[in-house]
């Protein structure tokens, strides 16, 4: 029998569970503990190691028990769940990249690194992209556009339309991640009217499904904006997301830096057999 402690923490309505590094931990464990009707229920489950000089090791699995690579709601959530048992700590070393986190106001803020744009980042089949931009269009009619793709230690693609954000996330996002453009998935963000400094955005994850948030996405939505002059460079850009908003900025040296609220919200302890 496996008894795990567990928090569960909300950043912008990007909820996650999170717990000490446990042996056993199976994909079968992760979304029955992930599920919203049978478990705790969350986006993902972030399960994180012990200090080190270097850092602090975690590891984020999906709903559906899938790796997940690197958060940025995700890793703002550990580092409050660190400070708030004792152990701060700035650095963060997920399994694509390390992120440096530290507390701002009443929030937390996370520099996620340096975006890299464009498809050929975010493992599609090159022959195959311009297609699933015909069949986005195709499928939103005529709506919708696909402005951009980008990875921040996960994929993402980026999707402009004419009417609010959410009206052609639950079409768009699972013609596009579960395509066969993407083998390993791709996280889908439809953003709606832009201005310098806000956007608005709706997403679909890979291995989640339609989440309410998702900051490293909120990452390459300004980051794509900042590469096609649509944002202004010397600016925070507010992205207003379903469950809340977030601010982004690219950094002097070119990083991606999130910052936003953190809230715990509940505790508990799971029992497996």
């Amino acid at each position: 029998m496996t008894s795990i402690e567990w928090a569960t923490l909300d950043a912008c309505g990007n909820d996650f569970i999170v717990i000490n590094e446990v042996a056993g931990l199976s994909r079968p464990m992760v979304r029955a503990m992930c599920d919203r009707e049978s478990g705790i229920g969350a986006d993902g489950l972030l399960c994180v190691g012990d200090d080190t000089a270097e850092g602090v090791a975690v590891r984020l699995f999906n709903a559906d028990g899938s790796d997940g690579g690197i958060s940025g709601n995700g890793a703002r959530c550990v580092a409050a769940w660190l400070a708030s048992r004792g152990r701060p700590h700035g650095t963060l070393i997920f399994d694509t990249r390390a992120v440096s986190v530290a507390r701002r106001g009443t929030g937390w803020a996370v520099d996620m690194g340096p975006a890299m744009l464009g498809s050929d980042h975010t493992g599609a089949q090159p022959d195959q992209v311009q297609e699933i931009s015909r069949r986005t269009s195709e499928a939103s009619d005529g709506a919708c556009e696909v402005l951009g793709f980008g990875w921040i230690g996960n994929p993402h693609m980026i999707i402009r339309s004419s009417a609010p954000p959410g009206a052609h996330i639950d079409v768009l996002g699972p013609l596009v991640t579960r395509s066969k453009v993407f083998p390993e998935g791709i996280n889908v963000h439809v953003i709606g009217a832009i201005r310098s400094d806000e956007v608005e955005l709706s997403t679909w994850e890979r291995g989640c499904g339609r989440t309410r948030a998702c900051g490293s996405g909120a990452c390459i939505v300004v980051a794509v904006l900042l590469d096609r002059g649509e944002a202004a460079s010397d600016e925070v850009v507010v992205v207003r997301m379903e469950g809340g908003a977030c601010a982004v900025r690219r950094t002097a040296a070119g990083h991606m830096e999130l910052e936003g609220p953190v809230h715990e919200v509940s505790t508990g302890q799971w029992v497996s057999s």
